[in-house]
């Protein structure tokens, strides 16, 4: 694993939650050995560290690559706009595929399938229709909600256009609604049972070998639902956690008797 700061980062504020653990040190190493050792009051510590992430939806979109179109398109019908005014224009967008419905959809909505500078035109011509008075604001649900048409093409979800006093020039950004998706249990058990073929190869005698696997807030492709909660597992570890990063909390995953 390539030496990573965020990852001594989250193995050293994971150690500094987990109850009745004293932590004396704390260091990287080198495979074949666990990715990181630790000297506590329960003696040397080997610590896997490894992400719990999921790439793409179960429509196949990847959510980041979507946010990225998504910004690409706002950035092009900004520069649109100020081909065709000078008006101050505060516009935010959503779209229906930065969403990240996380169920099956029989045909997902996608950036890649349009035209990014045909959007963005329309956008741009769109805004400057409906551009409210100096320091007015108005918003527009897509379809119109009244009467079920769309006003926009169908991949934007609403748009939001404010006439501002205050701005030096205007502003095109998309904003994103993800569904935070479950934890899909059948990931997280092949993923422990990939790392469950390393602790054989390791050299030093630790009191404990640990699997710490990292999920975040701060990133959408390491975003989880806990409300179900978590299954025991089976594992070669001593002990399993998944620790959650930004929501400063971890969950042990308790381990089937045998």
């Amino acid at each position: 694993m390539a030496d990573s700061p965020i990852e001594k980062i989250h193995i050293d504020e994971f150690l500094a939650l987990v109850k009745g653990l004293e932590v004396y040190k704390s260091e990287r190493q080198s495979p074949p050995e666990p990715d990181f050792w630790a000297e506590t009051n329960l003696g040397l510590i080997g610590i896997e560290h490894t992400r719990l992430f999921k790439k793409v939806d179960e429509n196949g979109i990847d959510p980041v690559q979507e946010d990225q179109l998504a910004e690409d398109v706002m950035d092009k019908a900004e520069k649109i706009f100020i081909s065709m005014s000078d008006m101050k224009a505060h516009v935010s967008a959503s779209f229906y595929s930065t969403m990240s419905f996380y169920r099956k959809l029989e045909n997902p909505p996608s950036l890649k399938k349009v035209s990014k500078t045909t959007l963005a035109q329309q956008i741009a011509s769109f805004v400057l229709e409906n551009l409210p008075s100096l320091g007015e604001y108005k918003y527009f649900e897509n379809p119109d909600p009244y009467t079920g048409n769309y006003i926009l093409d169908q991949l934007i979800s609403s748009i939001n256009i404010w006439n501002s006093k205050e701005l030096d020039s205007p502003s095109f950004y998309p904003v994103s609604g993800h569904v935070v998706p479950s934890l899909e249990f059948s990931q997280l058990f092949e993923k422990i049972k990939k790392k469950d073929t390393r602790p054989k190869n390791y050299k030093r005698d630790y009191s404990q070998i640990w699997l710490v696997f990292v999920a975040s807030p701060f990133n959408i492709t390491m975003d989880f639902n806990f409300d179900r909660g978590l299954p025991e597992v089976q594992s070669t570890y001593d002990r399993v956690f998944i620790y959650r990063h930004g929501d400063q909390k971890y969950h042990e995953l308790q381990k089937v008797r045998r």
